[in-house]
């Protein structure tokens, strides 16, 4: 059995074929700790919500963590901290292990391969890469890691020849890569996506929350609500705050392109028969105007090819595990013809 595994900084999913039929799992990648005392405890208990115990502390996961967490004075916290698995954090650590536990059903056999799909910070973090892979490995899955631009480029552009401009921006990063007829030519991946916009408004505006502990954090949660409920487009903003998401954006794109780019010069990549279409997914490509910033981000950074229209992926949380999906279905293959 195959199975595909997309961990990112916000949310974790796995998808597997059953039959004809596409099986997913999905959960928020986020924890909240709160004090161990018998008051938590029964009113955990009463509302039925699984707990993890740790020293003197109480760990909700999950989407637990996120609808709970205000009712006991508690903040949800990021279980991969800048997209990378944090080396100082056990209960984290811990956490993490067991929510990939519950994504991934044993496997029925060993060394089956997992389209693995990481976090772009994780990509160029050794200790991290492997500790997910490890994890991986105990569910008896062999972890066959590929781009989150590159597992879309399998999902949506089977049209185009699986050839085209692949990106995706999402919490943690954003990423461009080439494709063509479904191989990864080139790619850059900016660990900066929308959440370094929310801490960078935040810490701007001085909001905090304070946890259960007492210790102060900044408020990014209120502030990605406020961004995802902006009703301005990005290329014309009305408020202040619709124009300072609007100016990041506008910086992370330009500073991804560019790298892009110059990646594509040094790789001496370009004059394709037909122009390339661009595709676009992840949350942080969801506001209106994304396409029309991209656009503009593109063209000045003058790419050596001509480029087609651009597209947004559907809207389905599980388009780039899709995609991850296929590269181990079409590895399960190559290693049966073998």
């Amino acid at each position: 059995m195959s199975i595909a595994l997309d961990i990112g900084t916000s949310r974790l999913r796995s998808l597997r074929r059953e039959g004809v039929e596409l099986i997913g799992r999905s959960t928020p990648a986020t924890f909240s700790l709160i004090a161990d005392d018998p008051s938590s405890r029964g009113l955990l208990t009463r509302a039925e919500l699984a707990f993890a115990t740790g020293e003197g502390e109480l760990a909700l996961v999950g989407d637990a963590a996120l609808e709970h967490a205000a009712a006991f004075r508690a903040t949800p916290l990021p279980l991969l901290p800048g997209g990378m698995v944090p080396s100082d954090d056990p209960p984290a650590r811990q956490l993490l292990g067991t929510i990939i536990e519950s994504l991934l059903p044993e496997a029925e056999d060993v060394g089956s391969p997992c389209g693995l799909i990481l976090p772009v910070a994780s990509m160029t973090d050794e200790a991290s890469a492997e500790f997910i892979a490890r994890l991986v490995r105990m569910r008896g899955y062999e972890p066959l890691p590929l781009t989150e631009t590159h597992a879309l480029a399998l999902a949506t552009l089977s049209a185009e020849r699986f050839s085209g401009i692949s990106i995706v921006m999402g919490a943690g990063g954003c990423s461009m890569s080439l494709i063509h007829r479904g191989r990864e030519l080139a790619g850059v991946q900016e660990p900066r996506g929308t959440a370094w916009i929310d801490a960078l408004i935040a810490s701007a505006g001085r909001r905090y929350a304070h946890g259960a502990d007492g210790e102060r954090y900044l408020d990014t949660e209120s502030v990605r609500r406020q961004r995802e409920s902006l009703a301005d487009p990005l290329t014309r903003p009305t408020t202040d705050f619709a124009s300072r998401v609007a100016e990041h954006y506008r910086e992370l794109l330009h500073t991804t392109a560019r790298e892009f780019a110059a990646s594509l010069r040094r790789d001496r990549l370009g004059r394709f028969e037909t122009p390339l279409s661009v595709v676009c997914a992840g949350g942080g490509t969801r506001p209106a105007g994304f396409a029309a910033l991209l656009t503009a981000a593109l063209v000045a950074a003058e790419l050596p090819f001509v480029l087609g229209p651009t597209k947004l992926a559907p809207c389905d949380e599980y388009v780039v595990a899709r995609g991850a999906l296929i590269h181990a279905e079409l590895n399960a293959v190559s290693l049966a013809a073998a």
